[in-house]
């Protein structure tokens, strides 16, 4: 009994390494075909044409090899052109005649230069839409927020705008287990938040297009006149409905 099992074992033996050898000989065919038909086609007369043809486009790109040259000198430039340019800054600084806070022109161009970049990247213009109790129709304000977590960041950005006539409040958000550090909230609201943007708008870039639509809302949908007795016309309840709906859909 002992035997035959021994015998039974090397015959499945010897029948799995025949499968295997037959299955080497289909895949070693496999891949010898494969070679050949790769062989043939780079051989073949119209892949040999379109390969000449891609090396001489790829190489009249540089026909000439890349010279060198020393670095020359940049000329001084004239009196005049100095001029000029010290005229510009100067008048671009001094186009808010409010900004009196900020004492020297270069120092008023970098710092609003400074605060336009930093509401570019952190800073969110929106129209709020609230209903009181009590009242009839709801109340749009526009506001200017900025989120950060480095507090002194945002008390410069506030005494920035101060100098420019926007005052602002600071609040502390209610920290949570998903906030890693304390956040801030830098608010600007109605005409301050106009009066901010407005020293900003001529250095804004991603955000330009929104304050010019918020400083169009403060000029035509009348946001700080009372409704009186009679109580504002549909078309201004339109109007500023329309404002708040542009701004949100600029995110």
């Amino acid at each position: 009994m002992a035997l035959d099992h021994v015998a039974l074992n090397n015959k499945n033996m010897f029948g799995k390494i025949k499968r295997l050898d037959k299955r080497y000989l289909q895949r070693k065919n496999i891949v010898q075909d494969i070679k050949n038909t790769c062989t043939e086609y780079f051989f073949h007369p119209h892949y040999r044409r379109e390969r000449t043809e891609r090396q001489v486009t790829q190489t009249n790109i540089y026909p000439f090899p890349t010279i060198k040259t020393p670095a020359q000198p940049v000329p001084a430039a004239p009196a005049a052109a100095r001029t000029a340019v010290a005229t510009a800054v100067a008048s671009a600084a001094t186009q808010n005649a409010s900004c009196q806070g900020l004492q020297a022109p270069d120092e008023r161009v970098a710092q609003l230069a400074w605060a336009a970049g930093f509401c570019d990247g952190e800073g969110c213009i929106l129209i709020s839409k609230q209903h009181t109790k009590g009242r009839k129709s709801p109340t749009y304000r526009l506001r200017l927020d900025l989120v950060q977590n480095n507090r002194e960041t945002l008390i410069h950005f506030q005494k920035t705008a101060a100098a420019c006539g926007a005052d602002s409040h600071l609040f502390t958000v209610g920290r949570s287990t998903s906030h890693n550090r304390q956040i801030y909230s830098l608010v600007f609201d109605g005409r301050h938040a106009a009066q901010c943007l407005d020293a900003l708008l001529p250095y804004l870039v991603r955000k330009r297009p929104e304050a010019l639509v918020a400083l169009s809302y403060m000029r035509t949908a009348s946001p700080g006149v009372l409704p009186g007795p009679g109580g504002h016309p549909a078309s201004i309840w339109k109007l500023r409905e329309s404002y708040r709906l542009k701004l949100q859909a600029m995110k």
